[in-house]
């Protein structure tokens, strides 16, 4: 007897894994290291525009603070000018001196178009940082704390508790592990369960079962892959982690304390300066007094006025050191949200 028939025969099947090895739960450790790894780069990202705004929102204050130190300059060489014109017309000074006097008012004008230029760029790069379309006028001072930060220690324990680089050397360390745990499982048998169901019985063989449910076992005799060599190879990159872990927090380490001593000599230079500034305050006042009665001469003025404009932007320049190396401290220590607090304590200010 021949017969040839056609019969749609659909077949519902699960299967459910119980002991997998221990691959599953290596790739959900694999998964939670991953996730740990993309927080802490947000987090280290967070960091490093927390830096760059205050490079650039503080570099802006500077720009401006240099921009008026060189037209208070360039407005006493203008006094100074008409003083030596006047004198020189009384027959009091000489033509060689009043030249002097102009060539430093002149280099003082093109200090001024040079300061311009610079606090265009600063106003446009903050701009552009924020991304809106308008100029920013900050509001907030060059300032510097002149009581010193905390100790180098308090920043050292937060940096290596909390710092993203140390985060996500951990959790390249956990995921190593994870691998290692998923090459191992390659070496244990696999259990499940499995269940099938007949959706057309009608059509079934009498061979055929209608449903069935069992436990099956699954282990690998031969394999194309050399499964102890991988296991190997996974213990080295977890031990390479490992290395790796131990180096970012040496870094970390040695991040603040070079961000702690960049604050303290900022901190102190400033503090210096303030001797330096009366005195260069009170030499332009002694000079230009002893210009106008005969007893200096024009380049004494000069080098005075010069020296104040200097050690006024010297003063602006070591408060702005200072901010950059407080953010990069904050930041180094996971702590950058703490740059406000120390703002608002600040005793010393350079009004914008």
């Amino acid at each position: 007897l021949r017969t040839a028939d056609t019969v749609f025969r659909p077949v519902a099947t699960a299967v459910m894994p119980i002991y997998t090895g221990g691959a599953i739960p290596a790739l959900r450790d694999a998964a939670g290291a991953n996730v740990d790894m993309a927080r802490a780069r947000q987090a280290e990202a967070g960091n490093l525009e927390s830096v760059n705004l205050v490079r650039a929102y503080f570099g802006q204050a500077l720009t401006h603070e240099a921009l008026s130190i060189a037209r208070d300059t360039r407005d006493g060489f203008d006094l100074h000018l008409r003083n030596a014109q006047a004198m020189e017309r009384e027959g009091f000074l000489s033509a060689g001196q009043r030249l002097q006097v102009q060539v430093a008012r002149d280099s003082a004008q093109r200090q001024v178009d040079r300061a311009e230029l610079e606090h265009d760029t600063a106003v446009q790069s903050l701009a552009r940082l924020l991304d809106v379309a308008t100029t920013v006028a900050p509001t907030s001072p060059l300032f510097v704390n002149s009581t010193p930060s905390a100790p180098v220690s308090d920043f050292i324990e937060a940096g290596t508790a909390n710092h993203p680089r140390i985060a996500q050397a951990e959790a390249g360390r956990d995921l190593a592990e994870a691998g290692v745990d998923l090459a191992r499982s390659r070496l244990r048998p696999s259990v499940f369960a499995f269940g099938a169901y007949n959706l057309n019985q009608q059509n079934a063989l009498p061979t055929e079962p209608d449903w069935a449910v069992g436990i099956g076992a699954r282990y690998t005799l031969m394999s194309s892959l050399d499964r102890g060599r991988m296991v190997s190879a996974a213990r080295a990159r977890s031990q390479a982690a490992d290395q790796l872990q131990r180096q970012a927090r040496d870094e970390v380490r040695m991040l603040v304390i070079r961000a702690y001593n960049l604050v303290e000599l900022s901190r102190r230079q400033f503090l210096s300066l303030d001797s330096s500034l009366e005195a260069a305050t009170e030499n332009l006042r002694v000079q230009d007094l002893s210009f106008r009665e005969g007893e200096a001469p024009a380049s004494a003025v000069v080098d005075a006025r010069n020296l104040l404009g200097a050690a006024r932007l010297q003063r602006a320049a070591a408060a702005y050191e200072y901010e950059l190396a407080l953010a990069a401290l904050l930041a180094a220590s996971d702590r950058s949200d703490e740059f406000a607090s120390y703002l608002q304590r600040a005793d010393r200010v350079i009004a914008p």
